[in-house]
């Protein structure tokens, strides 16, 4: 198309959406760093009574409310603004559940996008987070970081999978285990089972501080390494949760992961995937898709699975049965995949 033509066109929406987007991004920060959300979290005020409590400009404030409104982060009735559900949750500094360090830490996490060019250009990664040397470093405060992320879909996993009925001398081990968030909901929901952490070791003390943190202490074992070395018993687990290592992996590595979890699940146990997964045909949804970028620039051999390939790969490793979870609010794009040893 050329300058000169005249047939009619769409407005540019998807286009001049990104840098809507970049501004959101930063009010959301901003918001953060005056502490805007700590502020409203235990009354309705109006603007200029937030801005006396902050010190901040009261115009500049009531612009920041408005704008923090259509982010469906704050909602007003009668000249007073309020936070709504999920920033009350997730952003309100004295919530278990706060995003805030995640939110205000994302930049540096995510430094080497600014890569991204060069890394299509040479193929050649830039970071490889997924290397014990870097994850030693990486994977501690990104793992304390997306504790809120996951912990409601973690909670809904265990639910699902019933673990309250779950023998009393159940075992469950958590791989790549984090801070913990994929076993803790399960520990809560049944006392009685005793829970195998394996992670780095710089990792496991964050894994220990929230088993601590939830008193699930006495649940807890921890192994200590890279999941490639640490010797596991042979069909000793009840459940094995493999909490977001399998994009990191890739797919060699993901396939020797699953044999790997298929010798230590006892029979008639189950293996729980959470991972982000794309449709079929790669077209989405949207974050999976962003996600395999994210992938390319951080790892050597990291990616993203498709539904179907994740399925796939399980069955290659003698599971059966592979389900996608139909878990509260995710419909039928699900983050969970879970399959059975067979007895």
């Amino acid at each position: 198309m050329t300058t000169t033509e005249t047939r009619p066109v769409a407005p540019p929406f998807e286009v001049s959406s990104f840098a809507a987007n970049r501004w959101a991004d930063q009010i959301f920060k901003t918001a953060l760093e005056i502490n805007l959300f700590k502020a409203l979290a235990s009354k309705s005020q109006t603007a200029p009574e937030i801005a006396q409590t902050l010190k901040t400009d009261e115009r500049g404030t009531a612009v920041l409310l408005d704008a923090l409104m259509v982010l469906n982060l704050t909602k007003k009735a009668n000249g007073r603004y309020e936070l709504t559900e999920a920033a009350a949750t997730y952003l309100n500094p004295d919530s278990d559940l706060y995003m805030g360090d995640f939110i205000l830490g994302w930049e540096e996490m995510g430094h080497n996008w600014a890569e991204l060019t060069e890394v299509i250009k040479t193929g050649v990664s830039q970071a490889t987070v997924n290397r014990s040397a870097e994850a030693e470093k990486f994977f501690p405060r990104l793992a304390a970081a997306i504790f809120p992320l996951n912990y409601a879909t973690a909670q809904a996993t265990a639910e699902k999978l019933a673990v309250e009925k779950l023998p009393k001398d159940a075992k469950v081990l958590d791989l790549a285990s984090g801070s913990g968030v994929w076993s803790i909901p399960m520990a809560q929901r049944n006392p009685e089972i005793q829970v195998d952490a394996l992670d780095f070791p710089a990792t496991l003390e964050v894994t220990r501080k929230f088993a601590d943190k939830y008193h699930l202490s006495n649940q807890y074992g921890y192994l200590a390494g890279s999941w490639q070395d640490v010797s596991l018993r042979e069909n000793y687990y009840d459940i094995a949760v493999l909490g977001h290592i399998c994009h990191s992996e890739g797919w060699a590595e993901t396939e020797k992961l699953f044999k790997k979890m298929y010798e230590v699940i006892k029979p008639g146990g189950r293996i729980c995937v959470a991972e982000f997964l794309t449709n079929e045909a790669k077209t989405g949804p949207f974050f999976p898709m962003i996600f395999a970028v994210n992938m390319f620039v951080k790892t050597d051999k990291g990616c993203v699975f498709s539904d179907v390939e994740l399925a796939q790969l399980l069955k290659n490793a003698g599971f059966t049965n592979p389900e996608r979870l139909h878990l509260p609010y995710y419909g039928s794009e699900s983050p969970v995949m879970v399959a059975h040893k067979p007895n």
